[in-house]
């Protein structure tokens, strides 16, 4: 699967937080206040009309 959260995403940010690269050092210390660990729960309703 392309898009799994724990085969493809996951690993990859755990490879950005390793980084020594200056380039990703500064948008992570620049993004950091967007970024901040956080998590949120999110739900998605399917609503129907019925006639």
């Amino acid at each position: 699967m392309n898009h799994g959260t724990g085969s493809a995403y996951l690993p990859a940010a755990e490879a950005l937080d390793r980084s020594t690269d200056p380039s990703v050092q500064a948008y992570r210390d620049s993004a950091g206040a967007f970024l901040n660990g956080e998590s949120v729960e999110s739900k998605v309703y399917d609503m129907h009309r019925v006639l």
